[in-house]
């Protein structure tokens, strides 16, 4: 189904919205945006658009919201809603709240690893300022050092 079609569906007979679409003039979103009030209002709207040369979603949108209520269309017949139906609405709905228990888990394990990071940088500085260390660990261990003394330049730089 092309947007015509859909948008013939909200507003019969074919409105200056799909004349404006068709003529580029305004976009897919702004026509979804628009068949939510009545087709006067879609005129008023558009002219508003037109005279300002302002064809932006805020913009749209908030000749959208400044509609009253007797200009709003209320049987808008919509495909189906995520709001209208309980399954995706419940799948959403969990899928947020997983979203924020991951972001909540992830958040604690970066303040733990800040902290712990704190509390070991002034033994890693003693330990890199200690010459016998220094050298042991340059024998020995070259990439733990070089960590090291990269954690604490980081830490100097901040």
């Amino acid at each position: 189904m092309s947007l015509y079609n859909d948008v013939y569906i909200f507003t019969v007979p074919p409105s200056i919205i799909v004349k404006a679409y068709k003529s580029e003039e305004i976009g897919r979103a702004r026509v979804k945006d628009l068949v939510t009030v009545t087709p006067e209002r879609q005129i008023e709207i558009l002219k508003s658009m037109r005279e300002i040369n302002n064809y932006s979603c805020n913009f749209t949108i908030s000749l959208v919201l400044k509609t009253p209520s007797h200009q709003k269309v209320t049987d808008i017949r919509h495909r189906i809603a995520w709001a209208q139906d309980s399954e995706r609405k419940k799948d959403l709905v969990k899928r947020l709240e997983d979203a924020q228990e991951q972001q909540t888990f992830y958040s604690k394990v970066y303040r733990d690893y800040t902290y712990n990071l704190m509390r070991i940088l002034p033994y890693i500085r003693e330990m890199i300022s200690e010459e016998e260390l220094k050298d042991y660990l340059n024998k020995n261990h070259k990439g733990i050092l070089d960590t090291f003394q990269a954690i604490i330049l980081d830490e100097g730089a901040e």
